[in-house]
């Protein structure tokens, strides 16, 4: 190692590029302060001054390293000195201010005006907490021994703020002229007053609230965050008492039996066999009974139905309307709709009894709904009887085991008849077909066709042929040439093979065009549409052929040929 130590100075210009050798030392004349070269690091390392004038707030951070900082204590006496900050001191397990001089008190200060003193009452350990507003209102918190003293066993309190006390145990008498909150136990072994409007919450929400309201004179205990509010005494009875009348108000014995009076009267009394009420009961909700019927006087009750008298129509477990006086009417008055049997208001009703309304467009109507359910559990219906201001209305078959006797008008769009297969069928303002073993035998039309699908037997026929009924009357002539292009033919016919004689109603329309029709078929498969031929109308025809042969016969007998 060198001996000698030779040393050069600059400024700090001079020195922010210069590298010197290694080991070398420097003098900055512009810090005044030593420099040591590495012989590589341009401007070297400078060597702290006393004051710390040349080193950075982040270069001596940077170089120590919070880690270091963080696990290196700082000697906490600064003898008279005044700790400032504009921060705040934060200690992961608290923050401790301790007087060592008893009797001593420590003071905590805002803007230079007391707003809490915390301390010692005497010389005793009878610690007290004094939180002040910076004006006249201070309130203290002290465990002083002694009567007439309380205190507070809590981790945090609130008085007139959102946030509750975890527990308040009051020694001594203690008044509230404040709001004050308690989120946890309330303990009291003498009394609690509160000044007027002001009130005592109980709960981490301000679940049960006592205040005494001036507005009107009433003490009120108010059950506000939806749980149950309990009153529980290990006396033999809990009274409700109304000293400005003195009489009780409500009544709660140790048996369980609750009775409420009305003044003096007993209005209602409970005991093991039920409620009896001596007034009459207006309620708002259900009224439920188990077992039991819910009767009014005598005369009407509604009960469930007992197994005794249960059927297959009204079985055990069925709820029944009764009337209990024989001979008197069951009237079920509404001023909305009756449904029964009903899943929902609409869809799956079994009847529906809809109420009139004076001055509205609703009228009394009875509905009878079919109601199916699949094995899901859904259920759909459909209406099959409904009343209406012209009757009744059947949308369904009508099974009638005995005669239907109608007054008036029987009207059906449908079909009347014995069975599926013999009834009448209506096809409005069009025709009526009669089917006899499911075929279509008969048919009237409107046009006052009738047509039979089989043979018309009679004792008398008689077609309407008055003259009155006719005009433009022509004699037929040349009656034997019409007839003589006629022919008379031999058949059987297709639905049956029956044999039959007649003529083909093609031929004829060729001929006499006025006896041959378009109809509608009863009996034939094919087309819907066949030709017809009036018979009877040929007999005028035969009856002029006829007169003409004779004048024939009678010239020939004239001549003597």
């Amino acid at each position: 190692m060198a001996k000698l130590l030779k040393l050069r100075r600059g400024t700090t210009t001079q020195h922010s590029s210069f590298t010197g050798a290694e080991g070398e030392c420097t003098v900055d004349m512009t810090k005044d302060t030593l420099v040591v070269h590495d012989g590589s690091t341009a401007g070297g390392h400078p060597v702290a001054a006393e004051d710390m004038a040349n080193v950075s707030s982040s270069s001596i951070v940077g170089r120590i390293g919070t880690s270091a900082l963080a696990g290196t204590k700082v000697n906490p006496n600064f003898g008279s000195q005044n700790i400032t900050t504009t921060g705040s001191i934060s200690a992961g397990t608290g923050v401790n201010i301790t007087s060592t001089t008893a009797g001593q008190q420590v003071e905590i200060t805002k803007d230079g005006t007391s707003a809490a003193v915390l301390g010692h009452i005497g010389t005793g350990n009878e610690g007290f907490l004094a939180l002040k507003d910076g004006g006249s209102n201070t309130i203290v918190l002290n465990g002083e021994t002694g009567s007439g003293s309380s205190y507070i066993n809590s981790t945090k309190f609130g008085i007139g703020t959102a946030t509750p006390l975890s527990k308040l145990h009051v020694v001594g008498n203690t008044q509230i002229t404040s709001d004050l909150s308690v989120g946890g136990d309330l303990d009291v072994t003498e009394h609690i007053s509160i000044a007027d409007d002001k009130q005592l919450k109980l709960g981490a929400s301000d679940d049960l609230i006592i205040f005494h309201q001036t507005s009107n004179n009433n003490s009120i205990i108010k059950e506000k965050g939806g749980g149950a509010l309990s009153i529980q005494s290990n006396g033999p009875q809990i009274n409700f008492y109304d000293t400005t009348n003195s009489t009780s108000m409500l009544l709660a014995n140790a048996g369980g039996s609750v009775d409420l009076y009305n003044a003096s009267t007993v209005r209602l009394s409970t005991a093991s066999d039920g409620v009896d009420v001596t007034g009459s009961i207006d309620a708002t909700t259900d009224i439920k009974t188990t077992g039991g019927a819910f009767r009014i006087d005598t005369g009407f009750y509604i009960e469930e139905e007992s197994a005794a008298s249960g059927s297959a129509e009204s079985p055990d477990g069925s709820t029944i309307i009764k009337n209990g006086t024989i001979g008197k009417d069951l009237h079920l008055g509404a001023y909305g709709d009756i449904a029964l049997g009903s899943s929902n208001s609409t869809a799956n009703t079994v009847a529906k009894f809809q109420m009139p309304v004076l001055g509205a467009s609703k009228h009394g109507v009875c509905y009878l709904n079919y109601v199916t359910a699949n094995a899901g559990g859904s259920a759909s219906s459909s209406k099959k009887f409904e009343t209406k201001s012209t009757g009744c209305e059947v949308t369904g078959q009508l099974d009638v085991s005995t005669n239907v006797v109608a007054l008036g008008d029987l009207i059906s769009p449908g079909k009347i008849g014995r069975d599926t297969s013999d009834y009448i069928q209506f096809t409005d303002n069009t025709q009526l077909d009669v089917y006899v073993n499911g075929n279509n035998e008969f048919r009237f039309e409107a046009d006052g066709d009738f047509h039979a699908d089989g043979d018309i037997v009679a004792f008398s026929s008689t077609t309407a042929s008055d003259s009155r009924l006719k005009s433009d009357i022509h004699t037929i002539n040349d009656a034997l040439g019409i007839v003589g292009k006629l022919r008379g033919v031999s058949y059987k016919w297709l639905r049956d093979g029956k044999a039959d004689i007649g003529v083909i109603a093609q031929e004829v329309e060729e001929v006499i065009p006025e006896i041959v029709k378009t109809k509608s078929s009863l009996g034939l498969d094919g087309p819907e549409e066949i030709k017809t031929v009036d018979y009877g109308k040929l007999v005028g025809v035969l009856i002029n052929a006829i007169n003409e042969l004779k004048a024939e016969l009678d010239e020939h007998k004239k001549g003597g040929k």
